[in-house]
């Protein structure tokens, strides 16, 4: 099975997924309170947006403007109808674009969030390269996964070092927010059940997936991956988690 192939089967197991990364209302709700003294409608910039679980979300929480951005067509045009079902299109301005190369003035942004999104460019290199977007004081608030304890066991240790090199502690993940211009303002971690509500939904899709694709090996290997990654969680999730992390721009 070629790359096109395998990635025609990971957009199968997540297409009209409602979000693409562990992440609840509760959570979103709480990180959005630990920001302080934002003006009455701040501009918002959803980095990754995904389809948007989080962008309609923060819709509950403030009468800002939100511009999500994701290059994936298939979740923009999601989130466009979805703000259009929900009569949010004034609020909401969903764009095809690369979160890694933001096309907006500097000092525009009083919020840039990303839920689930900035581990494709990287924790730190995110951080440094959305600062300018960022007004003076204004907030980054971001989910990465991390390490919550000392004691990984190898068979884990293995599997996040494989499919994320960057992984780190909590620690580590605040010295690179420090590094990258910002105060750390608060961080959290996300409850397990932000994990089962987005894993209940893929492993469901896989198992159906599995008889549909049995008699297709490339099809199987990338199955078992997803659902080595949910099984790993399963049995380990005291050893690792989303965080959340809330910067102040200085």
């Amino acid at each position: 099975m070629n790359e096109d192939e395998q990635m025609h089967i990971f957009w199968e197991i997540h297409q009209d997924n409602p979000q693409e990364g562990p992440g609840d209302f509760a959570s979103t709700r709480r990180a959005f309170s630990l920001l302080k003294d934002l003006p009455p409608l701040p501009h918002i910039l959803d980095a990754g947006c995904g389809p948007g679980r989080q962008t309609i979300d923060l819709c509950r929480l403030t009468k800002g403007n939100i511009v999500a951005v994701d290059f994936h067509r298939p979740y923009i045009d999601a989130l466009k109808r979805k703000s259009k079902a929900l009569g949010l299109t004034q609020q909401v301005t969903a764009q095809l674009g690369d979160m890694a190369n933001l096309q907006f003035q500097p000092q525009t942004f009083d919020v840039i969030w990303s839920e689930g999104a900035i581990y494709n460019i990287g924790f730190k290199a995110g951080l440094t390269m959305w600062k300018p977007l960022l007004k003076k004081g204004g907030y980054v608030a971001v989910t990465e996964v991390a390490w919550l304890s000392f004691d990984v066991p190898d068979k884990l240790k293995a599997f996040w070092n494989s499919a994320y090199p960057q992984i780190q502690d909590i620690e580590g993940n605040l010295a690179d927010l420090r590094a990258a211009g910002y105060q750390p303002a608060a961080h959290f971690t996300l409850p397990e059940s932000a994990w089962w509500d987005y894993y209940r939904v893929i492993e469901k899709r896989v198992l159906r997936m599995t008889e549909k694709y049995k008699n297709n090996s490339g099809a199987v290997e990338v199955l078992e991956t997803e659902m080595r990654e949910i099984d790993l969680y399963r049995k380990y999730s005291d050893h690792y988690g989303y965080v959340f992390f809330i910067g102040k721009a200085l």
